[in-house]
């Protein structure tokens, strides 16, 4: 950046003297060559500025990607260990049937990863203007303080020569660094907010998903639950109708009855009519 600010003023430069000559009507040869030369390097500068951009953008999206797929593995196996309580497992005899990873997850922390690196290139420009004010004003600060110093120096009854000349130069500077802090300040763009708005309605996304998700993938393992349980349920009854067919007076009805903690849980009722 620094060699194309460097090329640009000595381009404008050439530009006013290629001006001058062709209003003084003086050979333009040289100055042609020198604006055409000027103006190729400067192509040439922003051209490999734009490639390392593209190339810093281009690894920026890479690791954002990255980070992306690695949250959405994470909120996916949170999901899978709040809806699976210990034991079902050993229960169903075999590894459970994996929960399918609902693509709004991985949109979803995309959009996370994509806000937190935008609000991070945010923040390092934020800070580089902000350093830019600062070197600024405190160079501004210097001038003054010279002055100062003059001042009080000249008031103790030490004056020197040069010293009108040099008050004027550093209250030249002075302002003319004024001028600079006051462009430089104008200059600064904060969007730091936009983005850490952005993030948080991507993280409220995902909190909403991942609560959703959670759900459906609680009722899944329910039922499989549930099927275990229906499954060992006819084999009572089954088991408890040949003990009644051999005289025992045990009703194969009576072979299970859920509990009133398991009645409730489910219809929020002990009733026992409900089975």
């Amino acid at each position: 950046m620094n060699k194309i600010n460097e090329v640009t003023a000595a381009l404008e430069l050439a530009n006013k003297n290629l001006e001058t000559a062709l209003a003084d009507g003086s050979d333009t040869t040289d100055a042609r060559y020198l604006v055409v030369s000027l103006q190729q390097e400067l192509e040439a500068f922003q051209r490999i500025a734009a490639d390392e951009q593209a190339r810093i953008e281009a690894e920026a999206r890479a690791e954002a990607d990255k980070q992306a797929a690695e949250l959405a593995s994470q909120v996916h196996k949170e999901i899978e260990a709040a809806a699976t309580p210990g034991g079902l497992e050993e229960l169903n005899g075999e590894p459970l049937p994996a929960l399918d990873r609902n693509p709004e997850i991985d949109h979803a922390s995309r959009m996370i990863a994509h806000a937190q690196a935008k609000l991070a290139a945010a923040q390092e420009r934020y800070r580089e203007q902000f350093v830019k004010v600062e070197k600024l004003e405190t160079r501004k600060a210097e001038k003054l303080a010279a002055i100062d110093t003059i001042k009080q120096r000249r008031l103790a009854g030490d004056e020197q020569p040069n010293d009108a000349a040099e008050l004027a130069m550093l209250s030249a500077d002075a302002e003319s660094i004024s001028g600079l802090v006051t462009a430089a300040r104008n200059e600064v763009v904060d969007d730091r907010q936009i983005y850490r708005e952005e993030l948080a309605q991507a993280n409220k996304y995902l909190a909403q998903i991942k609560q959703k998700e959670t759900l459906a993938a609680c009722k899944l393992r329910a039922e499989l639950a549930e099927e275990i349980l229906l499954i060992a349920v006819m084999a009572a009854k089954i088991a408890a109708k040949t003990v009644f067919s051999s005289g025992t007076v045990i009703h194969p009805s009576n072979a299970y009855r859920p509990s009133a903690e398991l009645r409730k849980m489910v219809v929020g009722t002990s009733d026992l009519n409900f089975f």
